[in-house]
């Protein structure tokens, strides 16, 4: 079978994640009606072409799935060496860059002004993790799994206690809609491997591995989403529930410089 370029292959795991947000439910939490507020899902890559932030409006607990996307704000990324990028509205509340890349090593600043308002992040892009290995064993039916192989990454990190990984698998080109996230600060599954244990594969299943590394608050927002959720795909609402942001001015959502890389494997 033809191979997918680690190109194409992000390009069509963001896509993906767009349609699979489209049908998240929110939390059914029986709470007041909050103000709305302004949700951000921003990510810069170190892949040319994949960069982007989206602007919405969070929903309300009795008009669940509304979420505006909102148009006209301005939206700047910079570095600190001082160059700045002011992102295009490439269509309603999406804004990037076909140019806009990160480098592994720098500190990046995300400001955007919409509405009268001013929201401000910084994130670290921190060095891609390659995975080294990739080992199998078949394993029994478990909860939250079907019987079928089990897989273990094994990868290496240059510092890693302050390793935070988040991954993304695609099965025959089809993503999986969970969220996987090592923290290498915790012993889960020990310094330098992973364990997919909520996942299971059948003999010739083509596995497509996308190891995105995060700065610890990026990390945090989407480990403490997993908590609440079990799902990151979705729009927070604007709930008591909400992962803690790393956005100042109180928009909910996150800013995350990501550094990804790829291994594709079969499993034998």
């Amino acid at each position: 079978m033809k191979n997918i370029s680690f190109v194409h292959l992000l390009l069509f795991s963001l896509l993906s994640l767009s349609l699979l947000s489209s049908c998240t439910e929110v939390i059914d939490i029986p709470l007041e009606d909050a103000d709305r507020k302004v949700v951000v899902q921003a990510s810069l890559y170190n892949v040319p072409g994949f960069s982007q932030v989206v602007l919405m409006q969070s929903g309300s607990f009795y008009e669940p799935g509304d979420y505006p996307l909102l148009s006209d704000a301005a939206v700047t990324i910079s570095d600190e060496e001082g160059n700045s990028q002011l992102l295009e509205e490439t269509q309603a509340g999406v804004y990037s860059l076909p140019s806009l890349i990160g480098k592994e090593g720098m500190k990046y600043q995300l400001d955007i002004e919409y509405n009268g308002e001013n929201f401000q992040s910084g994130s670290l892009m921190k060095s891609a993790v390659q995975i080294d290995s990739v080992s199998f064993e078949m394993g029994e039916e478990a909860p939250f799994r079907e019987a079928g192989y089990v897989m273990q990454v094994h990868f290496t990190s240059k510092n890693p206690s302050d390793t935070y990984l988040k991954f993304r698998l695609l099965v025959n080109d089809t993503l999986i809609n969970r969220l996987y996230l090592y923290d290498g600060s915790l012993p889960r599954g020990g310094a330098g491997q992973y364990s997919f244990l909520t996942a299971s594969f059948q003999k010739g299943d083509r596995i497509q591995i996308i190891t995105e590394s995060l700065d610890k608050e990026a990390f945090s927002y989407f480990d403490q989403l997993s908590e609440l959720t079990g799902d990151a795909f979705g729009p927070p609402s604007a709930a008591p529930a909400n992962p803690k942001s790393n956005l100042s001015g109180g928009a909910l959502g996150y800013f995350a410089a990501v550094a990804a890389s790829l291994k594709e494997v079969v499993v034998p």
